[in-house]
């Protein structure tokens, strides 16, 4: 455990990687004990949050009420980060557009964009930010650098889950390039057989994705899919 979270005041830390640096803004009242102070670097390929003693951050008082003890992973890969849910017992909840809330796909490392808000449980949410940082490792004047990677992903949310079903078998082993029937599609998702073929059609109709589309066929969709968006298919 590198660092401890206990309710108390609020606070913040940040974590650098490279010359980017991703602040963690949580909501809520906690107290830092920890012998960086309130900056803290956390090197590549990453980190955990959660509520046991053998996470990177740990969660400790009435917020972690609700946290699983590995709640949450954090990566980089190359300038951009990644969080993924380590299938937690309630969950991971990100806060929309239209600041409703909906669940973060379990087992997808999916990228940190810039002001991205996660529940992790009722008294704990975190806010995430893209800082640029001198090579000093001070903060500069600009949000973010012009190269930094942005976080593309699958909108909707629901698409998303839907497209990590998808690719699946292949996250799990790149040599495994087959994909779930339809049948096991539908049965994941509550979905009719022909509301299957019409969820792949919008995935094929994604601007991102289009371009890429060599089918129709759940094999011509996935490998469109993954060609569009890499996250999918795990962390590299």
């Amino acid at each position: 455990m590198d660092f401890r979270l206990d309710m108390a005041d609020t606070a913040f830390g940040e974590a650098l990687v490279g010359r980017m640096k991703l602040r963690v803004q949580c909501e809520g009242s906690f107290a830092w004990e920890s012998r960086h102070d309130r900056v803290h670097e956390l090197p590549p390929p990453g980190g955990t949050i959660g509520a046991g003693e053998d996470v990177t951050l740990c969660v400790a008082g009435p917020a972690s009420d609700g946290v699983s003890r590995r709640h949450l992973v954090l990566r980089t890969a190359g300038r951009q980060w990644t969080v993924e849910d380590c299938d937690s017992s309630n969950g991971t909840w990100e806060r929309d557009e239209s600041g409703g809330w909906q669940p973060l796909p379990a087992g997808l490392a999916v990228p940190v964009g810039d002001g991205m808000t996660l529940c992790l449980a009722d008294q704990f949410v975190i806010r995430f930010e893209h800082v640029a940082v001198a090579p000093s490792g001070r903060t500069t004047n600009k949000k973010g650098p012009p190269q930094a990677v942005r976080a593309q992903r699958v909108a909707p949310p629901e698409l998303e889950r839907f497209a990590g079903l998808l690719l699946s078998r292949r996250r799990a082993d790149p040599r495994d390039r087959s994909v779930p029937t339809a049948e096991e599609l539908g049965s994941e998702f509550g979905l009719e057989r022909a509301a299957v073929y019409e969820w792949l059609k919008r995935l094929r109709a994604l601007p991102e994705v289009k371009d890429f589309v060599k089918g129709n066929s759940r094999d011509a969709t996935a490998d469109a899919v993954a060609t569009a968006f890499p996250y999918l298919l795990g962390p590299r």
